[in-house]
């Protein structure tokens, strides 16, 4: 038996309207994403450098609203690169935030 504190727990504190613009802001972040894949866990994708902060700062956001999540960053140079994963339950969240268009 699995203990509870280690089940995923998927649930958001966002109310329709929030997710809906969580959503836009998604979209709109990887509005000149390149790399963007679906992953088996999740997702991947890489921005510009320039764009660190701003993606620090989304993740952060729905990591509060959405504990399940994982997110990786990784900055260099040139990019930013992110990879997110959530539980299979997740799994149409993560087509919604990152893969459909």
């Amino acid at each position: 038996m699995v203990p509870m504190k280690e089940l995923p727990v998927i649930a958001c504190s966002l109310d329709e309207a929030g997710q809906a613009a969580r959503v836009g802001e998604f979209r709109a972040l990887l509005a000149d994403a390149q790399d963007l894949e679906r992953t088996q866990e999740g997702a991947r994708f890489r921005l510009p450098a320039a764009r660190a902060g701003e993606v620090r700062a989304l993740l952060a956001q729905e990591q509060e609203c959405c504990a399940f999540w994982e997110f990786t960053v990784t900055e260099r140079d040139d990019a930013v690169m992110v990879e997110a994963r959530a539980p299979a339950e997740a799994a149409p969240l993560v087509d919604r935030l990152f893969i459909e268009r």
